[in-house]
């Protein structure tokens, strides 16, 4: 009877060392599949590290180029104020000439009615051309 009783303890042991055996096998299944989960997660946090650092400079791109916009758009404005004085500045300078025009036509016609009645005489001994 103890022959009988150490047989099926054997059994019972050779029974619970497969379930253990199966068992472990199955946790080192599980443990590759945590560990290929990871490094997957790994690449992937990788791939969100460079796209975040390639918005970070694709944003900075778009800064400079406002930026540049902004003082382009600053020296058009300049230079559209600057040529909307021009006929300003051109009426101003006609209005001078116009101005020294008509004094000088003012002194033309005095140098003109001088010129009228002045008269020429000789100097003595020099006969005037005939």
């Amino acid at each position: 009877q103890m022959m009988g009783q150490i047989a099926s303890a054997t059994q019972a042991q050779s029974s619970g060392s497969e379930t253990i055996l199966k068992a472990s096998e199955s946790m080192r299944d599980i443990a590759r599949r945590v560990n290929m989960a990871l490094t997957e997660q790994g690449r992937g946090g990788r791939q969100i590290v460079e796209a975040a650092e390639n918005v970070t400079a694709g944003a900075g791109k778009i800064a400079a180029v406002t930026s540049e916009q902004r003082q382009g758009a600053s020296q058009i404005l300049h230079a559209m104020e600057r040529i909307q004085d021009l006929p300003r500045q051109t009426m101003k300078r006609m209005e001078g000439m116009a101005d020294a025009l008509k004094l000088l036509n003012e002194q033309a016609a005095l140098l003109n009615r001088e010129l009228v009645t002045m008269t020429v005489t000789a100097p003595q001994g020099i006969r005037p051309p005939r």
